[in-house]
């Protein structure tokens, strides 16, 4: 039987942690309490509580395409039909509320995993990446916990915009409980791989706040931001979700995810979004010309964000998402901003799937594998709303 272990180190059976179900493919990862969470499930309460996935499922295409991150790898288990029947398992053994996925080509997503997903009762939205790209995000929401109220499909390329080259996209939907009168916001997205291209991660990652901010705006609501970021931990852009402001100027391009250890040679011109955006350096969408040109060497954001995942396991060991030929990394999270507004419902964490540890992940060798069928591992989390 797996145990949920919380921060003290006690143990308390799975059985007692509601709308989250043990799967087999992740029988050496542990589901960790928050202290929130063990008093939660020791007294449960009516307020309303969900739970949230993230993964990026490996797109088939981006597999073919970089072929040499899975050079070890036993080729059977990179095949679709291999992986499809796999991810579906981990995907609905889990069973989240709310269900966020990276990299889901449109063919494969189109054929048969938007059946399988709304066939398990989700609502579902889906964005294809622009220009000659073939996969996407998709948010799937429970019809019977959530409605979407409204939504946004956020695309970040912009012809003749250097920082806004690459063909990433994000969604964000407001959503409204069933069984209350709670509403939250979720936002998706896969910001762009390239290493060096900071300045491009920065501005998509502003563009999506600003959207954020637009569709929340005057609702008051809590807020959830997931995904693949391709950053590190403490990187630049890290700091700059979590602390709500970044000196982007005093920064090259090379350094601002963390992803890359020298070699810093580009700097991040100001500004960084041109006024044709209509976004401010507060990361607001506005139509106010004089606040969209009067421009800084910083950016900033009010969410007040906070990281589900502690990125450090409990003897001090890495947290990895992303193990290939490439290397391990950390470049999923999931954020939460409990009360960006400083009024309105709360949003607590219970509890989250514990990440592994840069030494496990170096004994598994290269993903996709038997056992694991994306080279991500997804990460999920449950909350309830206080309010």
């Amino acid at each position: 039987m797996l145990f949920f272990r919380c921060s003290c180190h006690r143990l308390v059976s799975i059985r007692q942690l509601v709308k989250m179900t043990y799967s087999p493919v992740m029988k050496d990862r542990l589901l960790e309490y928050s202290p929130e969470g063990l008093n939660f499930y020791k007294s449960p309460t009516a307020k309303t509580h969900f739970s949230l996935m993230t993964y990026n499922i490996l797109s088939q295409q981006l597999l073919y395409d970089n072929r040499y991150l899975y050079f070890s790898a036993n080729s059977e288990h990179l095949e679709w039909s291999v992986r499809k029947p796999k991810l579906l398992h981990e995907i609905f053994s889990y069973n989240p509320d709310i269900l966020c996925l990276q990299e889901v080509e449109k063919a494969h997503f189109m054929e048969d995993l938007e059946a399988s997903i709304t066939d398990r009762n989700y609502e579902v939205l889906y964005c294809g990446r622009t220009g000659d790209k073939v996969d996407g995000c998709a948010l799937c929401v429970k019809r019977s916990m959530f409605k979407i109220v409204k939504h946004r499909k956020v695309e970040y390329f912009r012809e003749g915009v250097w920082q806004l080259k690459g063909h990433n996209v994000g969604i964000i939907a407001l959503l409204s409980s069933i069984n209350g009168n709670e509403e939250i916001c979720v936002a998706t997205t896969h910001i762009l791989f390239n290493k060096r291209r900071g300045e491009v991660k920065l501005a998509q990652i502003c563009m999506l706040l600003s959207e954020i901010e637009y569709i929340v705006r005057g609702n008051n609501c809590p807020v959830l931001l997931c995904g693949d970021f391709n950053m590190f931990p403490e990187s630049p852009l890290y700091r700059f979700i979590i602390n709500g402001k970044l000196e982007y100027a005093a920064f090259k391009c090379e350094e601002l995810s963390g992803q890359l250890s020298d070699d810093f040679k580009r700097p991040v011109f100001c500004p960084l979004l041109p006024p044709m955006l209509n976004i401010t350096d507060e990361c607001v969408l506005s139509t106010n010309i004089e606040l969209v040109k009067s421009f800084s060497n910083q950016v900033q954001h009010h969410f007040k964000f906070r990281s589900v995942y502690p990125h450090r396991t409990a003897d001090n060991d890495y947290e990895i998402s992303t193990r290939h030929d490439g290397g391990n990394e950390n470049v999923d999270y999931i954020f939460y901003a409990p009360h960006p507004f400083n009024r309105g419902p709360s949003l607590i964490p219970l509890g989250r799937l514990q990440l592994p540890s840069k030494t496990r992940t170096t004994q598994m060798g290269c993903l996709p594998n038997k056992q694991f069928p994306s080279d991500h591992f997804l990460l999920i989390s449950t909350f309830f709303i206080d309010s």
